[in-house]
């Protein structure tokens, strides 16, 4: 009879290859029957005739089965079902384990949302399947058994007969009943062993599948790279294709795309586009089906793995950090000074946590980051990468599972420290890489676009138009003034490098006027003056957005806000021509007024980057008046 299924269970009664799932009780009686037969023949010699036939119907009742196959070997039969029913029972207790290991996990969870009866019930299903496949094993054991004892019987019959036949001692005749007896226990005993052999070697040809894996590229080609490579971290991406196993679709197909030396490089796109997969090709984590990728004119390639990645630092989304000590996870080879992390922590804004605590750079992380918090996590990967001399950093979406604080925080110290080194940010948010020197959209493995945002944001039908009108009108607003501001940004200053400064049509027209003495001054103290005037307008507008930013401060708080201008009554606090304006109630509110304070965090912070530029310009231009050079051309 079959086995009754349980409830839910996903697994069927039926068992292909050897019948139904049952117990096969009635074969059992049939074989615990066979020695009875032989032994009332003997003891009655004159009833061996009889002995084939009466045997015959016990023989068949054990040898039936499924007829609609055509009957296969015993010991491969057997072999082959065990072999199955054993790695079912083995993958059907993988979702008990799973479901018991989750529970544990999110205990606070399950109970939170009452969800006790839903994990009994997967739970209770899981076991079901395990039962029922445990059924089928026991099931494939018993019919095994059968046919081995029906084998054992017939061997001690025919051995009874032949004793009989041969009329031998008595002696003689009790040790061949003797040993055909144990042919069922032996025969039983190999066939097992040998399915069990045949399961265990599934353990071998995974060692030796993973004692040979394919062979990575080596870690240094000596002279693969010149001596101060990489230089100017320069990125290109040629005509590049990737895929991660023959057989899979491609995930880049023909990405090309440059990025200077010493630019940024925001990256976009919608999930599945192939961001993650441009890292993985870029620090050769997958090597390429197709095109190349150089860094500073070296193809990647040709370099050795620890070479390359040596050359780049990371900060992923989810940083990774060791069971240990603070000082540990900055430096695991202690390669650096106290001093060194400390200052690395101060400029990734963690030092006040890590001076919290009294074991200083000694402070132990547990797993899983603990007790730090996301944001601090993150910025401790930061510090990390502050470590690490590099000319390339690679952000990948290091921001997205932050807080706009820590966002702005990590935002500023990339700005401030990795000014001269080539970033690529892969962002989730939109105003993270919307002041990039170029934004790639990627799109199903190529690059839709490619550009400044504000040039992006220029074609109405642009897929980075479309992403960015996504968010919402304000967020919008937002996004194409921080667009703007960046665009003008860039007419002010890039890196000397270039061998010169590109400066805005006001500062071209100020540096270009005549002197203001009519004595004709020099033409370097002119310069001087003029420069003067520029740091002025610069700190000015810097006043300007530090207004902005109180004002935002009281929205976000909710605190009343007064426009200017308004008379005040006698007596009273309250502006004659303009009513007090309450802070907007709502989370969408609050939300932009956030967003506005930290774009507005970032442009103070540009200014503040060009006055002090313009300082440093001053000065240079004010030793070269005074007839003593103390600053090269290209500087100036």
């Amino acid at each position: 009879r079959p086995v009754p299924v349980l409830p839910g269970a996903e697994w069927g009664g039926v068992v292909p290859g050897f019948g139904p799932a049952c117990a096969p009780q009635p074969q059992a009686c049939a074989v615990g029957s066979l020695p009875i037969v032989p032994a009332i023949h003997l003891s009655a010699p004159h009833t061996l005739p009889s002995a084939p036939p009466s045997m015959l119907p016990i023989l068949g009742h054990t040898r039936a089965q499924n007829t609609s196959e055509p009957r296969r070997h015993l010991t491969s039969t057997a072999q082959t079902t065990v072999r199955e029913v054993k790695r079912l029972d083995s993958i059907s207790r993988s979702p008990i384990y799973t479901s018991v290991g989750e529970a544990l996990g999110g205990l606070a969870s399950i109970r939170a949302f009452r969800a006790e009866r839903r994990l009994l019930a997967r739970t209770g299903r899981a076991l079901d399947g395990n039962v029922v496949m445990s059924l089928a094993n026991m099931s494939a054991n018993r019919w095994l058994s059968v046919r081995l004892e029906s084998l054992g019987a017939l061997a001690a019959a025919a051995a009874a007969l032949a004793a009989v036949e041969q009329r031998g001692a008595a002696a003689l005749l009790g040790n061949i009943l003797s040993s055909a007896l144990q042919i069922t226990s032996l025969t039983n005993m190999t066939l097992r062993s040998a399915s069990l052999a045949e399961v265990s070697f599934n353990s071998v040809e995974r060692v030796l599948e993973y004692s040979e894996p394919p062979q990575e590229a080596a870690a240094v080609v000596p002279g693969a790279a010149p001596r101060r490579w990489p230089s100017r971290g320069a990125l290109a991406f040629e005509n590049v294709t990737l895929r991660y196993r023959p057989g899979l679709p491609l995930v880049l197909r023909g990405l090309s795309f440059r990025v200077p030396g010493g630019t940024t490089c925001g990256v976009v796109g919608r999930t599945g586009a192939g961001k993650s997969s441009l890292i993985n090709a870029l620090f050769r984590l997958v090597e390429l089906e197709g095109g190349r990728i150089t860094l500073d004119g070296v193809a990647t390639d040709t370099l050795g793995l620890a070479q390359l990645r040596g050359a780049m630092a990371l900060i992923p989304q989810q940083p990774v950090l060791f069971t240990g000590s603070v000082r540990f996870n900055l430096s695991p080879f202690a390669g650096h000074s106290d001093a060194a992390l400390w200052a690395a922590l101060r400029h990734a804004h963690l030092a006040t946590a890590v001076e919290s605590s009294p074991l200083g750079l000694d402070m132990v992380i547990s797993e899983g980051g603990a007790p730090l918090s996301a944001g601090q996590r993150q910025l401790l990967a930061l510090a990390r990468a502050l470590l690490r001399p590099t000319k390339v950093l690679i952000l990948d979406e290091a921001t997205a599972s932050v807080d706009v604080e820590t966002d702005a925080l990590i935002q500023d110290t990339v700005r401030r420290e990795f000014g001269e080194c080539t970033v690529v940010a892969i962002a989730h948010r939109l105003q993270t890489v919307i002041d990039a020197h170029n934004v790639l959209v990627m799109d199903d493995g190529l690059a839709v676009e490619f550009g400044s945002a504000a040039q992006l944001l220029a074609k109405q039908d642009g897929v980075f138009t479309d992403m960015v009108r996504e968010t919402g009108p304000a967020s919008e607003r937002m996004l194409r003034a921080l667009a703007e501001q960046a665009a003008d940004a860039v007419h002010l200053a890039v890196p000397a490098r270039s061998g010169g400064s590109h400066l805005s049509t006001r500062s071209v027209d100020l540096l270009a006027s005549p002197p203001p003495s009519p004595g004709g001054a020099s033409p370097l103290r002119a310069l001087g003056t003029h420069s003067r005037e520029l740091m002025a307008a610069a700190g000015g507008a810097a006043a300007q957005l530090k207004k902005a930013l109180e004002g935002l401060e009281a929205l976000a708080t909710g605190e009343e806000v007064y426009e200017a201008g308004g008379e005040e009554e006698e007596g009273g606090g309250t502006p004659r021509s303009h009513a007090p304006r309450p802070a907007p109630d709502g989370v969408a509110a609050r939300g932009d007024a956030l967003s506005a304070q930290a774009a507005l965090a970032r442009a103070a912070a540009l200014v503040q980057e060009v006055s002090s530029m313009a300082q440093r310009a001053q000065r240079d231009v004010d030793e070269l008046a005074r007839g003593r050079p103390g600053a090269q051309w290209d500087g100036l």
